[in-house]
């Protein structure tokens, strides 16, 4: 029986902001369109990856 519930693989492909891990990836991406499933790219998806020490400092203490 198949499993049930959302699919989601998340592409590590953002050098800039973080270490691009895709040279593996090939076949999760194919698995992921054969089945589905909702492919998120750090790149293109996300505003942020990592908050900077000024937006920590900004946020307060209570939000750690």
């Amino acid at each position: 029986m198949p499993a049930t519930g959302p699919r989601l693989l998340v592409l590590h492909d953002d050098p800039a902001r973080e270490f691009a891990y895709t040279a593996g990836a090939k076949e999760a991406l194919k698995q992921a369109d054969r089945e589905g499933w909702t492919v998120v790219s750090l790149k293109n998806d996300w505003a942020t990856v990592f908050a900077t020490d000024e937006i920590d400092r900004e946020a307060g203490p209570s939000s750690r």
